[in-house]
């Protein structure tokens, strides 16, 4: 399902010669991501829209008396940061809604202090809801009601992981959802973590689990959800980041905060909205009204086949909690994505385990089949031990890969330990499935990782070097102009809109990045130092570094 703002209407702009600009880019090194990864000096803007791309003689001609001049100085400018995975309004709630448990938060001690303090200021029996704990925390293990209870004691507690998988509450949360030693399990896709005597620890696995304690906290409102998409746009423009796609957008409250918020978002948005369930599905079809903005526009649906790494749903077992559980079945998964396919936009799946991704294209392809169409461009999200088998299965059936490089440099040796060195190697395989044909994008999955900047995903796609300085399966990697390709123009194709961003040419939005290096022509390792020092966003600048050396004025000085 392509985007409102069509190419057509773009590229069809003429300006009646002779035009001015309404801003130019000059003396730059312009990285415009084009077919042929083309180096220009300078670029002209008029109107929102890239006018002419060219030499800095060619596009001074476009300089008017109130054009506003942008000289970069010798720097570089790309088109701007596509983030194709990212939960930006989960970035705001993480401080405004929640208790926020990232780090400098590392241990349970920490946490239960964490929790006592919100607590003091707490009306008794109204919920507490904390986000963000590491899964790597000193004590070895996550919490449990047996730390949380004495901090705690007239309160509700939930507290939710960093990654959005795994969920601790106390005792009084238990008592509330009803949840005891006779509490069924659930059919499919989630745990709750029971003793020896089955009664319930406050530890669950999975949303499927989780959401039996969530559900009775109290809804947050559109307005509240609003405001944690302005909380959040200023440290990712800075980033450098322009677009992104929301990729798990929960509840009609937080579907109606970005449709509300259109023209007043800072950033442009496409939004995945999520279903849990078959039953989810029958509602998300039937309520859920699709909508083109001008920032924000619904892109598709999201769904969840299994967990994380440690429970990932494999073939054979692996190190981490169970390699057996699924969210769905393979016939409800099969029903599910063949409903949301019939409505014509994009499914975007989340899967991890090599059993997983085979169940997941073969619901892909019973719905393709099932209801044939030209190019539905579905996506698979994390993709992280695909069988040999599956990556041929997805370039046949032209499905777009999202992968998260970062995962390297925080958990390549997680992954060996996890899953064994041959199951490791098919992590991230961004060079074989780019030899492929295959369109891969890449992306950071904020605030569910650890960074939401640019510079870190682009590092570990080009060096392959975790934390600890080993170079994780090498012969993955892939070049700065292939890495920066999956961040633009790639990232639009994942959400049909690579005719009208994604690359610095003619007819296309003017969204544009201005490094204090130039990423083609540095080391790898001076990437982790690369900053943004300008965000323009439909030719207006949005971000400007203090200090910069590039100059903006109006006119022909």
């Amino acid at each position: 399902m392509t985007s409102a703002i069509s190419a057509q209407v773009l590229k069809s702009r003429t300006f009646q010669e002779p035009w001015d600009a309404d801003m130019v880019l000059v003396n730059g090194d312009i990285l415009t991501v084009d077919s042929t990864d083309s180096v220009q000096e300078a670029v002209a803007v008029k109107d929102g829209i890239i006018g002419e791309v060219g030499t800095n003689d060619e596009i001074s001609e476009r300089i008017g008396r109130s054009t506003e001049v942008v000289d970069l100085k010798g720097k570089a400018a790309t088109p701007g940061i596509i983030d194709s995975h990212l939960h930006l309004m989960i970035y705001g709630e993480q401080d405004l809604l929640y208790v926020n448990l990232r780090p400098p938060v590392t241990s349970i001690r920490d946490i239960q202090q964490v929790v006592k303090e919100a607590a003091s200021k707490t009306p008794k029996g109204e919920w507490i809801e904390g986000y963000g704990y590491i899964m790597n925390l000193e004590e070895g293990k996550l919490p449990e009601k047996y730390e949380l209870d004495p901090v705690s004691p007239d309160n509700p507690v939930f507290l939710t992981s960093m990654d959005g998988h795994y969920g601790s509450c106390n005792q009084y949360a238990l008592d509330e959802a009803g949840i005891d030693a006779n509490f069924p399990d659930p059919p499919t896709g989630g745990v709750i973590v029971r003793d020896k005597n089955r009664n319930p620890t406050g530890l669950f696995y999975n949303h499927i689990a989780m959401n039996l304690v969530r559900r009775l906290i109290p809804k947050h409102t559109t307005e509240e959800y609003k405001k944690c998409l302005f909380y959040a746009y200023e440290d990712h423009i800075a980033a450098g980041i322009t677009s992104y796609h929301a990729a798990l957008v929960a509840g009609e409250e937080r579907y109606n905060a970005y449709k509300e918020i259109d023209l007043q978002s800072e950033m442009r948005a496409s939004i995945y909205y999520m279903s849990e369930t078959l039953k989810d599905v029958d509602h998300a079809v039937n309520t859920i009204k699709p909508f083109s903005g001008k920032m924000v526009r619904f892109a598709g649906w999201k769904l969840q086949t299994d967990g994380t790494f440690l429970t990932a749903y494999t073939y054979n077992p692996h190190n981490g909690v169970t390699h057996t559980m699924a969210n769905w079945t393979s016939k409800n998964l099969k029903e599910g994505i063949l409903q949301l396919h019939k409505t014509g936009y994009q499914v975007k799946i989340h899967v991890v385990g090599d059993k997983a991704i085979d169940m997941t294209l073969d619901a892909i392809e019973y719905a393709v089949k099932s209801a044939p169409r030209k190019d539905p461009r579905h996506r698979l999200e994390h993709l992280i031990i695909p069988t040999d088998d599956a990556l041929k299965r997805i370039a046949q059936n032209n499905i777009v890969v999202s992968y998260q490089p970062a995962m390297i440099y925080f958990g390549g040796e997680e992954a060996i330990n996890l899953y064994g060195e041959e199951r490791a190697q098919r992590f991230v395989r961004l060079r074989t499935l780019l030899d492929m044909g295959v369109t891969v994008c890449i992306n950071t999955d904020s605030p569910t990782s650890k960074t939401y900047k640019p510079q870190l995903t682009l590092y570990s796609a080009v060096t392959r070097k975790t934390l600890r300085g080993m170079d994780f399966f090498p012969k993955e990697k892939i070049s700065i102009q292939e890495a920066l390709r999956c961040y633009t123009i790639n990232g639009a194709y994942a959400s049909f809109e690579d005719d009208i961003k994604g690359s610095i040419e003619k007819g296309k939005l003017a969204d544009f990045v201005i490094w204090s290096h130039n990423m083609y022509k540095i080391r790898p390792e001076r990437l982790l130092r690369m900053e943004a020092e300008m965000t323009i966003i439909g030719g207006v600048i949005k971000y400007r570094k203090d200090g910069t050396r590039i100059t903006v004025h109006k006119g022909t000085q």
